[in-house]
């Protein structure tokens, strides 16, 4: 499936709403969850996206790629992706792999550079120390930039099989000690302006 040549359109069009939740849809049937967290931090990139004045188009890529920013994990092994336990440095080597198996796979379904680029590197870290190729700073995709904060966010509110969900000032207390090593310092800044609105009862 991820074999083949494609040759990519500058002038490509976005694929249709209706086409990317149906990928979606089908992706959870093999990792259940998936869609949930995409619509999570769909939901938290197009405020941070407002906050910060990106343009239509760019939040149009924007939405599509936060949607489908994990879809590479489908295509990692079954015991990695449910393992209860922490993983092995083998473990750890696969998942990384995802973003760029994800941007590979979704470019060859012809989606825009915007989105699969975005989704490239959103685990690439503003200190250069991400993956997969260790970029920095502002050589790091905005719209990657922008998912690192809501991916963060999500995952640290969100029960994972490994570890119970954390509330949401827990979270707002973490984006802010990694801003500017994890993660990008002005966007942090602006989207806990944004979170601090966010209530989760705790």
């Amino acid at each position: 499936m991820m074999n083949g040549a494609f040759q990519r359109s500058p002038t490509r069009p976005p694929l249709p709403r209706s086409d990317c939740w149906k990928l979606l849809v089908e992706a959870n049937r093999r990792l259940p969850g998936l869609l949930g967290h995409g619509h999570r931090v769909q939901c938290y990139a197009e405020l941070l996206a407002l906050e910060v004045g990106l343009t239509r188009a760019q939040r149009t890529s924007l939405r599509q790629a936060a949607l489908l920013h994990d879809i590479g994990k489908i295509f990692l092994p079954s015991e990695i992706l449910h393992s209860r336990q922490p993983l092995t440095r083998r473990g750890w080597a696969l998942i990384r792999l995802h973003p760029k198996i994800g941007g590979t796979f979704l470019e060859r379904l012809g989606f825009q550079e915007e989105v699969t680029s975005a989704i490239h590197h959103h685990h690439e870290q503003w200190n250069g120390s991400g993956y997969p190729h260790q970029r920095s700073g502002t050589e790091i995709p905005l719209t990657s930039r922008i998912l690192a904060v809501v991916d963060t966010f999500d995952a640290i509110t969100t029960h994972r099989p490994y570890r119970p969900a954390r509330g949401y000032g827990e979270a707002r207390q973490e984006l802010a000690r990694v801003a500017g090593s994890q993660l990008d310092p002005n966007l942090v800044e602006s989207f806990l302006g944004l979170a601090g609105s966010l209530d989760d009862g705790t």
